[in-house]
């Protein structure tokens, strides 16, 4: 049984603060929560996304934006020191998905990624979703300060596309970043409504994240580095290094895997039970075999057919013992997730449908 691989690409505008989530996120994980822990493979990555952590930390300094080439980061994710997933994260920049701009190199790439991907991030700027909720014509210059409507246009594509393929659904993540200003616009709406208004805001900004297709999983979740307020409203920025306290960065990423750990686990069920069947079988014609009268003349089919069932007990055994421990794994990553949506940190729809 090998270490599942996944692929994680991220959407969002220039300015919406992808790379700094991941920053912040590679950050919080690679100290370790709760167990579960994040390393890259690459150690340069691991000490360039530490110095550019240190930077905002230390001096207020946000990250650049991302280049036109995407950048692309491969990681570990281990809970109790066993890896349990690896897998690459590419991060797009916001002129990706205009197509018809004559530098973006990447936007080629982009649909291509997007369809062979396991998770797929959907980033909102959560500047332009603070205040009261969001009435009809104000939506509009949501979506286009978003790019919610071409970020919905590819998750279209890429969803009906695996469709047609047969291939299982990616997890969605829709993250709203700097919640912090969202949190300010409204200080007295109660955490359940105002996540109920930002779920009804999200699901019309992004409706193809939310349809009702059979193993969708969808993830809303609003995530800051710190409470700083108007401060992110500019372009190369110095923040208030006492404000940093990042919230809600792992959850994601635990969303992310759900759906493929949960597959494998059941994969590697079903091919337990079929080697259990086989052995079975085999045991059964070993036992017949022996009470016939030509047995006596072959104990070496005998032996041989003894030991291949042995063989076979012992791989049974093992393939059990990762069975019961990848069912252990997938059930932390569960649990750790249902505290957070009782809590109104995240929403979780299934199916379409929101988890209640």
């Amino acid at each position: 049984m090998t270490v599942p691989q996944a692929k994680v690409t991220m959407l969002g505008t220039k300015g919406s603060g992808k790379t700094t989530y991941l920053l912040g996120m590679y950050a919080v994980l690679s100290a370790g929560v709760q167990g579960h822990t994040l390393v890259t493979t690459d150690l340069d990555d691991d000490e360039d996304m530490a110095d550019a952590w240190y930077e905002l930390c230390d001096n207020g300094r946000v990250p650049p934006a991302t280049s036109t080439e995407p950048k692309l980061y491969s990681f570990i994710f281990r809970q109790d020191g066993e890896t349990i997933l690896t897998f690459d994260w590419e991060d797009y920049r916001g002129g990706a998905m205009d197509g018809n701009q004559p530098e973006a190199t990447d936007a080629g790439r982009l649909q291509a990624r997007l369809i062979e991907s396991d998770s797929i991030y959907l980033v909102l700027n959560g500047t332009h979703l603070a205040g009261s909720p969001v009435v009809d014509e104000r939506r509009d210059g949501v979506k286009r300060m978003t790019l919610a409507r071409r970020m919905n246009a590819y998750l279209a594509n890429t969803l009906s596309e695996r469709a047609q393929r047969g291939v299982q659904l990616p997890s969605i993540t829709v993250l709203l970043t700097k919640a912090d200003m969202i949190r300010q616009a409204s200080p007295r709406t109660p955490p359940e409504e105002l996540m109920d208004q930002l779920c009804d805001l999200v699901q019309r900004l992004l409706p193809a994240a939310f349809e009702q297709r059979a193993g969708s999983r969808t993830l809303v979740c609003p995530v800051q580095l710190g409470a700083f307020g108007q401060d992110m409203a500019g372009e190369d920025l110095t923040l208030d290094t006492s404000k940093v306290n990042p919230r809600n960065l792992a959850y994601p990423l635990i969303h992310s895997f759900l759906n493929l750990l949960d597959t494998n686990v059941r994969s590697d069920r079903f091919a337990a039970g079929r080697l259990q069947n086989r052995i079975t079988e085999s045991a059964d014609d070993l036992e017949k075999y022996r009470k016939t009268f030509r047995s006596i003349f072959q104990p070496k089919y005998v032996a041989s057919q003894t030991r291949a069932i042995q063989d076979e007990r012992e791989q049974l055994e093992k393939m059990q013992e990762t069975v019961a421990r990848m069912d252990t794994q997938v059930a932390r990553l569960v649990g750790r997730l249902e505290e957070a949506r009782i809590m109104n940190r995240v929403a979780v729809f299934e199916d379409g449908k929101r988890v209640v």
